[in-house]
């Protein structure tokens, strides 16, 4: 993901969600979608997995603009 917004990996990503057997449920998309963010995506955003899976792109961008501005350390996230 490091090559590419965020906004274009929760598209990728939901374009590749969409590809499933039987169409997944909005209340299905956005926690599995949660469950492949990492470090402070992650963190930042397990407690509002519950929102829609636009809500969720607009915050991942908001988190990713606070990690380049250096608001956010991301390296803070990394796995130890």
């Amino acid at each position: 993901m490091s090559n590419e917004s965020f906004h274009q990996y929760a598209r990728r990503w939901r374009d590749v969600a969409a590809q499933v057997q039987h169409p997944l449920l909005e209340s299905e998309v956005t926690p599995m979608f949660v469950e492949t963010l990492t470090g402070p995506f992650y963190d930042r955003m397990l407690n509002h997995a519950t929102k829609d899976f636009a809500d969720m792109v607009l915050s991942g961008e908001l988190i990713l603009t606070a990690i380049r501005s250096g608001r956010l350390k991301e390296e803070e996230y990394d796995e130890h």
